[in-house]
């Protein structure tokens, strides 16, 4: 059976995507570094201005956060503020993703990137590399992705970030499924899996055993992919997240008609 993103239902497009980046080991730095500064007067406003667009993009006001951090960057550029600023193109990045522009998206992952370089900030270098590996898969210039995916891993082990690490696999893993490549995404699937035995994220490790699951099937390992999800709903159900154990069931129901037919 071909793979195809469009197959990805409701796991796919709002709790694996939701999970396969680090994206709150970034806005976790968000304001303290741009508060840090902010006696003085226009960065104060910048400032006040930025919690403005976070509040815009929230309410999913995409339209209206796209064009007030626009008008951040600029007050950062012209401030000299190179962490506001890269930390601004980080989220207008990711309103061209929430808009399905991926070639303005990668266009501010790349200059956020370059920022990051700059300052010595590994860990966001890391995530930048890991993000446009995502909108590269979308694109569905899968080679690139591989290439900033496998970049972004390599550093994420070297800053010694098992969580990170472990979401930058999930998304080798999409982008292998994305080729066709299934065992090879497997392969990812099963590693991030390994390192997140050892975290308390029963949320994100039944994200990977559903991924298993899913990428069982497509092996035609229908057994494999039954306990995968099984494993799936249990961890769904201990977290209470009603939609994920609905799409889970619905996929054992697949499975389950499949079985039958083998047998």
């Amino acid at each position: 059976m071909k793979f195809n993103f469009k197959h990805l239902s409701l796991i796919s497009l709002t709790l694996v995507i939701a999970l396969v980046t680090p994206v709150s080991a970034i806005t976790n730095v968000k304001t303290p570094v741009i508060q840090a500064q902010a006696d003085n007067s226009k960065l104060e406003a910048a400032t006040q201005l930025y919690e403005q667009g976070l509040e815009q993009y929230k309410q999913q006001q995409f339209s209206e956060a796209l064009q007030t951090f626009t008008q951040v960057l600029g007050m950062m550029r012209k401030l000299g503020y190179s962490q506001g600023e890269m930390l601004t193109l980080y989220r207008l990045a990711m309103i061209y993703e929430d808009l399905q522009d991926y070639p303005q998206a990668q266009s501010a992952y790349e200059k956020a990137l370059v920022i990051s370089r700059k300052l010595n900030d590994r860990f966001n270098e890391a995530a930048y590399l890991d993000y446009l590996g995502v909108v590269y898969r979308r694109q569905e210039k899968y080679q690139q992705a591989l290439d900033y995916h496998q970049q972004s891993l390599a550093l994420f082990r070297q800053l010694k970030t098992p969580r990170s690490e472990a979401i930058v696999l999930r998304n080798l893993g999409m982008v292998y499924l994305g080729q066709e490549e299934y065992e090879q995404g497997l392969n990812s699937f099963q590693t991030a899996l390994k390192i997140e035995e050892s975290l308390s994220q029963p949320r994100t490790k039944a994200v990977t055993y559903y991924m298993i699951g899913l990428t069982y099937g497509y092996l035609n390992r229908q057994q494999k992919a039954m306990d995968s999800y099984q494993q799936a709903l249990s961890l769904f159900r201990e977290v209470g997240d009603e939609e994920a154990m609905q799409q889970t069931l619905r996929q054992i129901r697949e499975v389950q008609q499949a079985l039958s037919q083998v047998g």
